[in-house]
This record gives C-alpha cells, structure tokens and sequence, in this order.
C-alpha cells in the first residue's frame, strides 16, 4: 500500500487527536502529497471507494475532520467505540445504500460566493385617499423596485416588493385588488387604514442606479428578469429590517 507508513504511523499513537500538517505527513511518507491533497478537500474525505489512501486512517478507526488547505493542515481524531468504520459500511450495505454516494466527484469542488449590491430610491411622491380608493403618483410602466414608507408621527412602517411593471402594480394590484391577490389585498388594507388615520405614505421607486459585482467584475443589470429583481428586493427588504422600522413584508 502506497501509504502503509502513513497508516503505520497512525497506528503507534498513543493520544486520540493528531494535529498534522502536510509537511509532516511528507515526511513520513517519504514523498511528497498530490496536488489534489492541497487542493480539494475532498481528497482527505472519510471514505475508501475511490480514495484508497483514506484506508491509511480508517483501518485504524481513525478519521480527518478540521481541513484547512489554506494552513496545509488538519486532525485526525480516533473514532469512538462503537462507531467504527467497517461497521458502517457494513451496515450500509445491509441497507441497500452506496458507500461511495457521499464521496463528492473531485470536480465538485468547496465554493465561495461574494459579491455587492447597490440600489437607489428616488422618491416618487404620495399616496392619497379618493374617496375610498387609493390614488398613487404617475409611474412608468417598467420593471424595478418600489417602497412604501408610512409614517404616523414617530412611528414608520415599510414595504419593499418588485414588479415587471410597476404602474400596473400600483393602479390595478393595490388601488383595486381582487380578493384572489391576497398580498394586495393586504397591503391595500394597510395602507387605506393608514391614510384613514391620518398617516403620510411616500412611495420610492428603483428603476436605474442598480449596481451588482461577483468575483470583483462588474456585471449588468437586467430588471425584465424576475430572478435579478428579487435579489435585489431581498437585498432592499433586509437592509430595511436592520433600520429597526416596522415592516409590512411577509
């Protein structure tokens, strides 16, 4: 076995934790680690099916957790009685279920998402009471962003959503909502018993001045799809919940 040394070693220590780094398993090895080791993760994965080596530790009831390629390093801990390896394998087996199903192909590798978001509200104007009707300021009919901020005194509430088209949100959703859109409706209530009650409303729009960068490009914005508008109203509806104002979104 090509990491018999690494499985002999393992098996003369005397503690039931071995703090190790890859240099040191070189050594003892004789030779040097493949590239894979200090790449992937998954090389040091508690499973024999295609990764032999792991045989070095598991056969002797041990196992890799704590694996830090940035550090070049990791610990094997010995394995509690009653939770041996073979055992699970066996009982695995005795199941119908594939050993090898929770080894990641080595293509699949640990990812690490970043990125920004940046958006701007321009306010709009007021929503008013005509009659009994919701009366909103003239929009566009564009895809973006919208907020309502309600304000009674010192007591503010807030609702972000999104829409392919925000004029027909406002003037057919929310003025006059059919019973079946149970948001609107919802949102309609709120905001005639506020008005009712002598609150102000404000309605802020966001239809241009969205900014997105990944992996540190910047990249384009297109507000005609639903996925991209929700991310960033998610964005927005987060952001607002940390202004510890009340909100209106569900």
């Amino acid at each position: 076995m090509k990491y018999e040394a690494l499985k002999a070693h393992i098996r003369t220590l005397a503690t039931d934790e071995w703090r190790a780094r890859f240099s040191e398993i070189e050594k003892i090895l004789g030779f040097r680690l493949p590239t894979s080791a200090r790449r992937h993760t998954a090389w040091w994965a508690n499973s024999i099916g295609t990764h032999s080596h792991a045989g070095a530790w598991l056969e002797n009831s041990w196992v890799t957790t704590e694996v830090d390629l940035t550090r070049e390093a990791l610990v094997f801990r010995r394995e509690k009685a009653g939770q041996k390896y073979k055992g699970v394998l066996v009982q695995h087996k005795a199941s119908g279920i594939d050993p090898t199903q929770s080894i990641p192909w080595q293509w699949d590798q640990t990812e690490k998402l970043a990125g920004t978001l940046q958006l701007s509200w321009q306010p709009l104007g007021r929503i008013t009471l005509q009659g009994t009707r919701l009366k909103f300021p003239p929009v566009s009919a564009e895809p973006g962003l919208y907020r309502f901020r309600l304000k009674s005194g010192r007591v503010e509430r807030r609702y972000v959503g999104e829409s392919a088209n925000i004029r027909r949100r406002f003037h057919s959703n929310y003025a006059s909502p059919s019973k079946g859109q149970q948001t609107s409706w919802r949102i309609n209530k709120a905001l005639v018993e506020a008005l009712a009650n002598g609150a102000e409303i404000s309605v802020a729009i966001a239809t241009s001045e969205f900014a997105l960068t990944t992996g540190g490009k910047k990249r384009s914005v297109d507000l005609s799809n639903k996925a991209m508008r929700r991310m960033f109203e998610h964005f927005a509806q987060v952001y607002e919940g940390d202004l510890e104002i009340e909100s209106l979104n569900r």
